[in-house]
């Protein structure tokens, strides 16, 4: 039995856990065993709550110095992340217990931070375990791991050149996948429906994250679509939508079903949405238009402004009406030809991104293994 043990950050659910997953479904077959591990509840459930409300606090309430944190520490081009005192040395050693608990075969890391322990054992000749980089936003942030991990699942060809020319990493250990989707979002038709009315997903409801009052007025304001509007665990905002009993606004609870959400997909002309890797990708895959109307700091800016350079999404100002949007963008065929386009130069941009892949680079992986132990 071969072991795979993937790596995403803290138990809250977010790409890193989609991904983690959509990963894992591709890799399940005889003979091998696919474990998530989180990192920081397995060394102390009450640190990974308390960062967990402390990260979501600091986004919610101090949104503008989060973004200049992670503007100056995270975000941009470094040399690869060094250990930085007692801290790094602390999470090393608790990654090496892990390590030696689980004993995989190959590591995959869905959060930058296990990576960069990973990273940092390597260079200390500490760990042997082949170790692939699955990323989850459309860039590489610094933190990540990047000289000693065997394989880069890269979202785009920019983040292989960042790292092929800036960081010294063999072009041979670097792949533009996209960013994973689960198996389950099949791929979408370049030509949507004919339906006279429009049907608009709106996402970024969970949790009460995003701007969404101003938007759920536009939407009460707009006749000429429906709108459905994935609440996700927020009760609150479910019940209050619910109980509207509006005629075009259609609240959807918490969708933990993949194929569930592919069939939603597959009825949808445009998503509404904050510009989370996940969200990007599973939009991409089904040919899906994006509305950019709101971003989380950090992260999600940089996303945003990778998205408008390209084409590959369209901004969604709170001063348009929603009904002006959609005459201008899903109702113009020039908008939509240029917009197909970006899509599929974006698409055409990968390698091999089903489950052959991943199983070929597990496999790699696998023989570097055991040709290391029988050494």
């Amino acid at each position: 039995m071969q072991k795979i043990v993937i790596f995403p950050f803290l138990r809250m659910r977010s790409g890193h856990h989609l991904v983690a997953e959509a990963i894992a479904e591709r890799l399940q077959g005889p003979g091998i065993e696919v474990k998530e591990v989180e990192l920081l509840s397995t060394i102390s459930p009450f640190a990974e709550w308390v960062t967990s409300k402390f990260y979501l606090n600091w986004i919610r309430h101090f949104s503008n110095g989060y973004s200049r944190f992670y503007h100056q520490h995270i975000a941009g081009r470094s040399s690869n992340a060094r250990s930085t005192g007692w801290t790094s040395h602390y999470f090393q050693q608790q990654m090496l217990r892990i390590i030696r608990t689980e004993q995989p075969d190959v590591i995959i890391c869905t959060h930058a931070f296990p990576s960069y322990l990973l990273n940092q054992l390597k260079e200390r000749n500490l760990c042997d375990v082949p170790v692939i980089n699955a990323y989850t936003d459309l860039f590489v942030s610094r933190v990540w791991g990047k000289t000693h991990i065997e394989y880069h699942l890269l979202p785009n060809r920019e983040a292989r050149q960042e790292l092929h020319e800036h960081h010294a990493v063999p072009i041979e250990r670097l792949f533009v996948t996209g960013i994973p989707v689960h198996p389950a979002i099949a791929g979408g038709s370049i030509f949507r429906s004919t339906q006279s009315r429009k049907q608009i997903l709106v996402a970024g409801g969970n949790g009460g994250l995003g701007q969404l009052e101003t938007l759920l007025t536009q939407i009460e304001q707009c006749p000429e679509a429906d709108f459905h509007v994935l609440c996700g665990k927020n009760q609150t905002l479910y019940k209050r939508l619910a109980s509207r009993r509006h005629p075009h606004i259609h609240p959807l609870t918490y969708i933990d079903s993949r194929d569930e959400m592919n069939q939603l997909y597959e009825r949808m002309d445009a998503i509404v949405t904050k510009p989370g890797g996940v969200t990007v990708s599973e939009a991409f895959e089904k040919r899906v238009p994006l509305f950019i109307q709101h971003v989380l700091p950090g992260q999600e800016e940089i996303n945003r402004t990778y998205l408008m350079e390209k084409g590959l999404a369209f901004a969604f100002h709170q001063t348009d009406t929603l009904a002006d949007v959609i005459r201008r963008t899903l109702e113009n065929p020039d908008v939509m030809h240029a917009w197909q386009q970006a899509v599929t130069q974006y698409q055409n941009d990968r390698v091999m991104a089903d489950q052959r892949f991943f199983a070929e680079r597990i496999a790699g992986c696998l023989q570097d293994r055991r040709r290391k132990v029988n050494e």
